[in-house]
């Protein structure tokens, strides 16, 4: 058995256990397990699995028990591309292509109402432009597992959500939880790779595959407190591309964090602070921390919320939020002043730090101020609303220049059953005493407006049909003298009747004017009419294209597309 093998095996025999447990059992035998489970129990697991994700379809039994029923759907698009020009500029060529998809669900009920599932979803395609690598058969996502009362552990495509400081993402590998009287135990490992096939064949990777791993303890200490810690880090793998692929150096982390979330009636506050150690291959250790707390009071027509974020310029954990070298503190407040009138205000101080070549550094700072208000008119014109803002930024570079940024807006809008449409405007003032060439004033319009028509056969909408008219507006003029105006506009109609079928078309046109440049126009235009097969599967046919003209010569941005096509999609 070569290693192929062996590790498929594996991997069959897991999820066999996963959806029919322990010991081989055959289709029938893994029924009439399942229907020992009332309907009650497979709610309630798959509420824990899922954390609030759909229900699945349960069909009652003459014998009181419930059968999961399995779900998927395959599509299949045959389609032909015609491009001309602008190869430097578009990844799309010439040719007749093909796409495949296939998803799958299947879920598994055990006596005691613990679910098993196994989710995947992949594509089999000749479109060179469709597939970041080589063309044919790609897994976009894999998942299964298993889910009981107090545990759960996922395989695959995982996503942990420990904490802001600590872990963040979504990685391949395994994600496990559990529950140890009231404490709350969360681990995952894996690998951080750019898709499935660069995991599973080195030739395609263009980065170094990177093993993670993550901890997280949470158990509460009080009716209104729960604290928890977490360890996590990293590792890139030096072997595991070819040398020469690129030069950037391997690097590793391990960072820890605790925090705490408190809440009192209207009272809440949650905090964490972290330290990390970050190095790369060459270089030496380099080691910060972060803080993060979060203050917020609920009164009867008025919300605030306060705040303090730290994030040290060399921190790294394995979460993506925060950003590095940040330094704010802020004060936000919701107050409903009246019934038709609602004021927002968010007031900001940062200290961003930017790490620079051999060591260096840069930073700004900054102050900001952002108000906000919605209006509304009264039941007689409830249709009808008015939303102004207005903000103010000024911050100063480490080189001592300033810069100040303004912006003031409003928008109109009316919505009701049939019609929806809305104008807009606003003014952006850009100052910078560090970039003359950028001082700019930049006027934006923008206006939208819809009509649905629709008939009803008896109490159900047999038909509707929706024309949309989208237009917007930007004129910039540089206080240097040049400036630019760009002018988009898009009309769509839109429409369905029951048992015949739905359609839709769209056209629209963007045309951009640049001092002592040539105008830039852009086209885009799309039709497609999809028919109802039968209950399950749709046939759709389609047509789409854009054009892009009147750019400078040797640019080689001028170019023209149009796809025709079919499309077929049917749901097990």
């Amino acid at each position: 058995m070569n290693h192929r093998t062996g590790v498929l095996n594996l991997v069959v025999s897991v999820i066999c256990w996963l959806l029919w447990g322990p010991g081989v059992l055959t289709p029938v035998q893994a029924a009439e397990r399942i229907l020992l489970a009332s309907n009650d129990q497979v709610l309630v697991a798959w509420q824990e699995g899922q954390q609030g994700g759909p229900t699945p379809q349960l069909v009652a039994q003459e014998d009181g028990g419930t059968v999961i029923q399995w779900q998927g759907n395959v599509s299949y698009d045959f389609y032909r591309r015609e491009s001309r020009g602008g190869h430097l500029v578009t990844p799309y060529g010439t040719g007749n292509f093909y796409q495949g998809r296939l998803a799958s669900d299947v879920r598994a009920l055990h006596p005691r109402g613990s679910v098993s599932y196994l989710q995947f979803s992949g594509r089999y395609t000749d479109d060179p432009s469709v597939l970041s690598k080589a063309v044919g058969g790609q897994l976009d996502t894999l998942q299964f597992g298993h889910v009981g009362t107090g545990y759960q552990v996922a395989f695959g495509d995982v996503a942990a959500n420990f904490s802001t400081l600590g872990t963040s993402l979504g990685l391949r590998g395994v994600l496990a939880q559990t529950l140890l009287g009231k404490t709350t135990v969360s681990a995952t490992a894996g690998y951080l790779s750019q898709d499935w096939e660069t995991l599973v064949d080195s030739s395609k990777r263009t980065q170094y595959l990177r093993q993670a791993y993550a901890l997280k303890i949470e158990t509460p200490v009080h009716d209104n407190l729960r604290v928890f810690i977490s360890g996590q880090g990293y590792r890139d793998d030096s072997d595991s591309i070819d040398a020469g692929l690129t030069l950037l150096p391997t690097a590793s982390t391990q960072a820890g964090t605790v925090g705490f979330a408190f809440d009192l009636g209207r009272f809440a506050v949650q905090a964490e602070g972290g330290a990390s150690r970050f190095r790369e291959k060459g270089g030496e250790s380099e080691t910060d921390h972060a803080l993060i707390v979060d203050v917020g009071w609920l009164f009867d027509a008025l919300a605030l919320r306060a705040g303090y974020r730290d994030i040290g310029l060399y921190y790294n954990s394995l979460s993506t939020q925060g950003g590095n070298g940040i330094e704010e503190i802020y004060l936000n407040g919701n107050w409903r002043a009246a019934s038709w009138l609602s004021v927002n205000a968010d007031l900001r101080r940062a200290e961003n730090e930017i790490a620079g070549f051999g060591g260096s550094s840069s930073f700004s700072e900054t102050n900001a101020l952002a108000t906000s208000a919605v209006i509304t008119f009264g039941p007689d014109f409830s249709a009808w609303s008015l939303m102004l803002n207005q903000s103010l930024s000024d911050g100063e570079n480490s080189n001592g220049s300033t810069n100040r940024n303004q912006t003031y807006g409003a928008v109109v809008s009316y919505a009701d059953s049939n019609w929806n449409s809305g104008l807009g405007y606003q003014l952006l003032d850009v100052k910078n005493r560090g970039s003359y060439s950028s001082d700019s004033q930049i006027d934006s319009w923008q206006f939208h407006l819809s009509r649905t028509w629709q008939g009803y056969r008896e109490t159900v909408p047999s038909w509707h049909l929706t024309p949309t008219l989208t237009v917007n507006y930007q004129d910039q003029k540089l206080d240097i003298g040049n400036g630019s105006s760009t002018l988009n506009w898009q009309l769509g109609l839109s429409g369905e009747r029951a048992r015949w079928g739905s359609f839709a078309a769209g056209y629209g046109e963007g045309r951009t004017t640049q001092t002592g440049r040539s105008d830039l126009r852009q086209q885009n235009w799309q039709i497609e009419v999809g028919y109802p097969l039968w209950k399950e599967a749709l046939l759709k046919a389609y047509y789409s294209g854009n054009r892009v003209s009147g750019s400078e010569p040797g640019q080689g941005a001028n170019y023209r597309e149009q796809t025709f096509g079919l499309h077929f999609a049917c749901n097990l």
